[in-house]
């Protein structure tokens, strides 16, 4: 266990949770190991990352990819993943606080970061400006802040990032406003399902330079008003809404074609 102890520097108190702890010893948690289409890929789940378990991790070479499944874990412990060659990492039902985040961004290679379920905080975000992340997924997440809702300033941070091309916040809860923030963002493809958006809020998406695919299924309180403020950006090209919405809408064909998630594809890879 010496390299992992070198790795870990200095001592922190571990986090306290929003999502509850999990009470197993390490014995019952999960270490799988499998090659994908990226190459080497590393499930953990359930249980306490500790040195033993960096251990096993730590004998496999060249991880591509690792999820971290109901685990809790310290900046100190993703400082010794970082020295894998990462181009994935996934944390689901985690909490991950603004030195993990801070961590998470210092993985040079990582091209997808996924936080699915997970408490955040998103003050950490401003160092997502330096990364190579071109696909973002904060799902079904909460803020540590703010009563669990992420704010126009949260995704403000998002803007300063050049890499990020594909932007997912489906089933996430936002304060009054938030989308504002989204308005500098130059990612192409935003996933906002289930957001319980707004029509002000398609007008503040709808001012994103560079947006091109738009999935806003299960929005019921958006109306024809809102269709017609997304229909009326010079970059939007396809969308997924609520059909049944948007057939009761005055618009022609063609812009119901746009609108209509049967015909939704994203094309062009995406990492």
């Amino acid at each position: 266990m010496e390299h992992v102890n070198e790795i870990k520097q200095t001592k922190v108190v571990e986090p306290t949770r929003l999502a509850p702890a999990i009470d197993t010893d390490d014995d019952l948690g999960t270490v799988l190991f499998s090659n994908g289409s990226r190459g080497p890929s590393c499930i953990v789940a359930d249980c306490k990352i500790t040195d033993a378990i960096l251990e096993r991790v730590m004998h496999h070479e060249n991880l591509h990819e690792i999820t971290l499944k109901r685990c809790d874990f310290t900046h100190q412990d993703l400082q010794v993943l970082s020295a894998f060659p990462l181009e994935i990492f996934r944390v689901q039902d985690g909490h991950v606080d603004a030195n993990c985040l801070r961590v998470i961004c210092g993985m040079q290679r990582l091209k997808l970061l996924e936080l699915w379920n997970c408490d955040v905080d998103s003050a950490a975000f401003v160092h997502l400006a330096h990364t190579k992340i071109s696909w973002l997924q904060l799902r079904c997440s909460q803020s540590l802040k703010n009563k669990g809702e992420f704010t126009a300033a949260d995704l403000d941070s998002l803007t300063n990032s050049n890499s990020l091309r594909y932007l997912e916040l489906e089933r996430t809860k936002f304060s009054p406003g938030a989308f504002h923030g989204l308005v500098k963002c130059s990612a192409f493809a935003l996933n906002v399902s289930r957001c319980n958006l707004s029509d002000d809020d398609i007008r503040e998406i709808a001012q994103m330079p560079k947006l091109v695919y738009l999935d806003f299924v299960e929005n019921p309180k958006l109306t024809c008003t809102g269709f017609k403020t997304l229909l009326k950006s010079k970059t939007f090209r396809v969308g997924a809404a609520d059909f049944g919405s948007v057939n009761s809408c005055d618009f022609t064909a063609a812009e119901k074609h746009k609108l209509d998630p049967r015909f939704y594809s994203i094309r062009g890879a995406l990492l």
